[in-house]
């Protein structure tokens, strides 16, 4: 049983953005192809599309992002960086994942101050009537998940695991 809720657990960590941006992204699609053909072709558009579609992409962009961080898919300057010693880019890298390690931090920060103030100041939904704080909790959260993506990053380097630009961001340099 232990086991199991391990492995279960380990999937969700390496894999909940990607399996939640496929699932909206589906999602946002298909709710776009029926309000076309509903509001086109049957001339009876359905209500409650656009607003989904909207929370959708907010979630699909914050949790890409964070997606990014994972797979360290964001752009880096660093063919130059790659000129340097190994030990120097090493220095490089951890200098500059700090950088966005505290960029994300407080990016959290005022994310929390932000839903703070919309749960203290509703703002309603048009569609749904539904509170945007529950739409705009994905910020601190995907900043808090992008925080901790750079932290592990920030270990890995440092203790040698991978090297300070590694073979996945190479083959997406290919790709």
């Amino acid at each position: 049983m232990n086991i199991k809720i391990k492995t279960i657990a380990g999937a969700l960590e390496r894999n909940f953005e990607r399996y939640f941006c496929a699932i909206a992204l589906s999602i946002i699609a298909i709710a776009l192809v029926v309000q076309v053909f509903f509001r086109y072709v049957l001339r009876s558009p359905i209500t409650g599309t656009q607003e989904l579609v909207r929370f959708l992409f907010v979630w699909f962009v914050y949790l890409g992002a964070s997606y990014g961080v994972r797979e360290g898919a964001h752009i880096r300057l660093s063919h130059h960086v790659k000129l340097l010693p190994v030990k120097l880019q090493k220095v490089i890298r951890i200098i500059a994942d700090l950088c966005w390690f505290v960029y994300s931090v407080f990016i959290v920060w005022l994310g929390i101050g932000l839903v703070h103030s919309m749960f203290r100041y509703p703002y309603i939904s048009q569609t749904f009537r539904i509170n945007q704080a529950y739409v705009y909790m994905i910020i601190p959260f995907s900043f808090f998940l992008m925080s901790m993506r750079v932290l592990w990053t920030i270990y890995e380097v440092a203790s040698n695991r991978v090297p300070p630009y590694s073979v996945r961001e190479e083959r997406q340099q290919i790709d």
